[in-house]
């Protein structure tokens, strides 16, 4: 596999950019030349999409394949997220905040209250062995800095859910490769949702029906049904939604899975790459 440094990827994306937007860089010098109110802008933008109309362009269309130097620089193992404490404190005994929040990790030790102490959670760190409740409250607040939205965590955390989580994801560790039917089980459990259940899954390195775990979480389900990709086998997420996703978790790391083998990379780094750009990149004016 070719590897690729950051300034190979630099000047590749410069010149594949310079490339596909001949066109828009011809309208930029043009609008340039005079300035436009927002109405004046408003206007441009329709003269161009109607005059690619008429020429019979398209708009580019865009696939993750197109990003692969992108893709393959992701520091997926650093993706980290900084953890207050503070937040915590009414959730998660002392015993276990006194481990996690340890000194040496502290990012500021010289904060005085406790509470404000503060602490980065990496990926890489994740996939440390350690006791099944310190990793499974790190992956908490990995994933939910500052909590989230409404009790599923705090749900999550309560007696006897956390326990139940526990065992049931003990017992699918010593399974090895388990089944959507296994996660369909777990997930009856109050407060847990398939986004906090795929990242257990994940950083416990387990497999769904032989395929690595990855997680699937509302942005990256937005960035693989919202039309803006068009790469093949991409289409039949149309209708994925939250509330079906357990029922096509299996065709997403399918895809995923494919498309870093197509790649050459890590299903992560697809993964980091839909959760990080997915909804935010345009396809550019085309060459003319």
């Amino acid at each position: 596999m070719k590897k690729h440094n950051l300034t190979d990827g630099s000047t590749a994306l410069n010149a594949y950019h310079q490339e596909r937007s001949k066109a828009a860089f011809e309208e930029v010098k043009e609008m340039q030349k005079h300035p436009f109110t927002f109405e004046e802008a408003k206007s441009q933008t329709v003269r161009i999409y109607e005059g690619m109309a008429r020429s019979g362009r398209k708009r580019k269309e865009m696939k993750i394949s197109d990003y692969k130097i992108l893709i393959s620089v992701l520091p997926f193992m650093e993706q980290a997220f900084e953890i207050k404490r503070g937040n915590w404190e009414d959730l998660i005994s002392e015993e276990y905040l006194e481990k996690i929040f340890n000194l040496n990790d502290i990012i500021n030790p010289n904060v005085k209250q406790k509470k404000d102490h503060r602490i980065l959670i990496s990926r890489f760190e994740l996939f440390h062995d350690q006791p099944i409740e310190i990793l499974l409250i790190k992956i908490l607040m990995w994933g939910y800095p500052t909590r989230g939205r409404g009790r599923n965590i705090e749900n999550v955390l309560k007696e006897p859910n956390f326990s139940e989580i526990k065992i049931l994801l003990t017992n699918l560790k010593d399974k090895g490769d388990i089944t959507i039917g296994d996660i369909k089980e777990v997930l009856k459990i109050g407060g847990l949702g398939l986004s906090t259940l795929t990242k257990f899954l994940y950083f416990m390195r387990l497999t769904v029906e032989s395929y690595r775990a990855l997680i699937l979480d509302q942005r990256v389900i937005s960035a693989i049904n919202s039309n803006i990709f068009c790469d093949k086998g991409i289409e039949k997420f149309k209708k994925l939604r939250y509330e079906n996703a357990v029922d096509n978790y299996i065709e997403y790391l399918s895809f995923s899975h494919e498309i870093a083998d197509q790649l050459h990379l890590k299903p992560d780094q697809v993964e980091m790459f839909l959760f990080e750009y997915g909804q935010n990149l345009k396809g550019m004016v085309p060459m003319n």
